[in-house]
């Protein structure tokens, strides 16, 4: 570097913090860190927000948006651990966002919530409201984090939220801890024996279900339930919490053939695990790439955080209760889901 060079970084570290700039100061300092000038992505354009600041940048032809994104956490470090990160896409530029608009600790579950969609579920808030995603379009969702983390509570939240909607719910509770409020609104299933034989039904369920759809030259279930309202298709969603406890191979099975073939059909899977690996469930290797929807809560390192995102980002999660990694296909955003208590929930049940 020449002594031009490290007078104008000198310079720059300087003023910018005293000009309230010290975010922008920290995403340069990284960017000029991560690569040289030849490979280095080029500051487009910066934009000071109502929530922190928007970062547009041009990447040069050797380097990909996901290797680009795939630095994110070497800006969250850097910039401090009181702001979001994340990196999208914005036409062929390369947009880093900063939230420095710490997330609460505790929303509490808004029952009044716009309801979009087939299957309307609220994942959890982020510094800009809400996330509510449509099951129906997703349809398979895992949730993994330890004990404490919030995955029961996102069970709460889910089956609450799709009660209204009409779809047959199918509760899994093999550990048997804290859903009897339900029982008479699911078919809740709490033996290893009786999971098994439900889950096989499914199967069958999801075969007769392909041949109506294919004798009504009809797609997916949407389309069928367009064409003939007289015979409507109900949807399905079988909810498993700790699916480490489904140790009967067959149902295993029956489990990886509704991930790969039921979307159509309108069979939505569920699944909440503490322990993903294939130790607990054989091919949850081959299982996990069908779950397009992944909620991670606080893991215990960052091998358990890949496992379930394929990321790091859990590992880095608050020790807050209800905080989350939200991945949709690619993208990733910090969330901090509702919180729901079962007794109010008991209450307001029909």
């Amino acid at each position: 570097m020449s002594i031009l060079t490290e007078i104008r970084a000198d310079l720059r570290e300087l003023i910018m913090p005293l000009l309230g700039q010290e975010i922008p100061l920290a995403v340069t300092e990284v960017n000029e860190a991560l690569a040289g000038d030849d490979k280095r992505p080029q500051l487009h354009q910066k934009k000071k927000t109502a929530l922190g600041w928007d970062f547009w940048f041009v990447l040069p032809p050797d380097i990909t948006f996901r290797e680009f994104a795939g630095k994110a956490e070497y800006f969250r470090d850097h910039i401090g651990p009181h702001c979001t990160v994340e990196v999208l896409r914005a036409g062929k530029l390369a947009l880093l966002r900063v939230v420095a608009q710490q997330l609460r600790s505790r929303y509490p579950y808004d029952w009044g919530y716009s309801r979009a969609g087939t299957l309307p579920i609220p994942i959890g808030y982020t510094h800009t409201g809400l996330i509510v995603v449509d099951l129906a379009d997703i349809p398979h969702l895992l949730i993994g984090g330890i004990t404490g983390g919030g995955k029961s509570n996102a069970i709460h939240v889910l089956v609450n939220s799709l009660l209204p909607t009409g779809a047959q719910i199918i509760l899994v509770d093999l550990k048997m801890s804290e859903y009897t409020y339900l029982e008479q609104h699911v078919l809740l299933v709490t033996d290893q024996e009786a999971a098994g034989q439900v889950i096989r039904g499914l199967v069958a369920e999801m075969r007769r279900r392909q041949q109506a759809l294919k004798a009504a030259r009809c797609v997916n279930i949407a389309k069928y339930n367009c064409n003939n309202p007289a015979d409507l298709m109900k949807y399905i969603v079988l909810i498993i919490d700790e699916l480490a406890e489904l140790t009967d191979e067959a149902a295993q099975d029956d489990v990886e053939t509704l991930l790969r073939l039921c979307r159509a059909s309108g069979i939505c899977l569920v699944a909440a695990t503490q322990r993903p690996d294939a130790n607990t469930f054989k091919r949850f290797g081959q299982s996990k790439a069908n779950f397009r929807g992944r909620l991670c809560f606080q893991v215990a390192d960052a091998v358990n955080s890949r496992i379930i995102l394929d990321n790091g980002m859990a590992a880095d999660l608050p020790d807050c209760p209800g905080r989350a990694i939200w991945r949709l296909g690619k993208d990733c955003v910090e969330v901090q889901t509702p919180y729901l208590d079962p007794e109010e929930a008991e209450v307001r049940l029909p």
